[in-house]
């Protein structure tokens, strides 16, 4: 588990969000120890349910859920947030984490807006 990783399980305990820290934990133990698992990169491409490839800054759901805007993530690499806003807003100095779109699979996706800076 890198520091960052750490941190995050950590604020969420300390959130008493335990069952949370602890499904985070397992996963991210779980991908470390798949050492074939193959890592997304800027030169990953990810699509849509229906096929329609998938960019920063486009709105998409998944699963059916509410909307979100899709991030150019630290490693280049395309995700939702995974960040609470509201401890992002009360820590400047804090930087936003992302939840892969290589975690979710593509069936689940569905864009709903194509480019969202220029709605």
């Amino acid at each position: 588990m890198t520091q960052a990783q750490s941190d995050i399980y950590i604020a969420l305990l300390m959130a008493g969000r335990e069952d949370e820290a602890t499904a985070y934990r397992d996963r991210v133990e779980a991908e470390s120890r798949s050492s074939a698992r193959a890592r997304a990169n800027a030169n990953t491409n990810y699509f849509d349910k229906h096929g329609q490839k998938i960019e920063a800054d486009m709105l998409i759901s998944i699963g059916g859920e509410e909307p979100e805007l899709v991030l150019l993530c630290g490693d280049d690499n395309l995700g939702v947030n995974a960040s609470n806003p509201a401890y992002l807003e009360a820590h400047p100095g804090a930087y936003q984490e992302c939840y892969p779109l290589s975690n979710f699979a593509s069936d689940d996706i569905e864009i709903i807006k194509e480019d969202m800076n220029h709605v």
